[in-house]
């Protein structure tokens, strides 16, 4: 793209495609980087409703959360019933904390 220009004009054209590379890659961590303070604003503030009926029901979900994998969950949810104009399926959670192992003892 620079080739076949004086020297200076070849610097100078070297510069300003190092120029545009920069100003794109500050760009384009600018644009990632909005974007994940909004997904992120945007689960505080679904938190925060889910979280609305009180202390009880927000460490409610809190365990929920911690205790589960959504992602797992939900694969094994298949079909599903329409009510109300929504789908919903039973989706398997653990409703206890996991039960700690005991320790192995000594020359087991």
């Amino acid at each position: 793209m620079c080739d076949g220009l004086t020297l200076t004009q070849e610097i100078e054209c070297r510069r300003h495609l190092w120029l545009t590379c920069q100003v794109a890659r500050i760009g384009g961590y600018w644009w990632g980087d909005r974007s994940a303070t909004a997904a992120v604003r945007e689960t505080e503030v679904g938190l925060r409703a889910a979280f609305n009926d009180g202390p009880a029901a927000a460490r409610d979900w809190l365990n929920l959360m911690t205790w589960n994998d959504p992602e797992q969950a939900l694969a094994q949810c298949h079909g599903g019933v329409l009510q109300a104009g929504r789908r919903e399926c039973d989706v398997p959670l653990w409703i206890d904390k996991p039960v700690s192992q005991p320790p192995p003892q000594a020359g087991q």
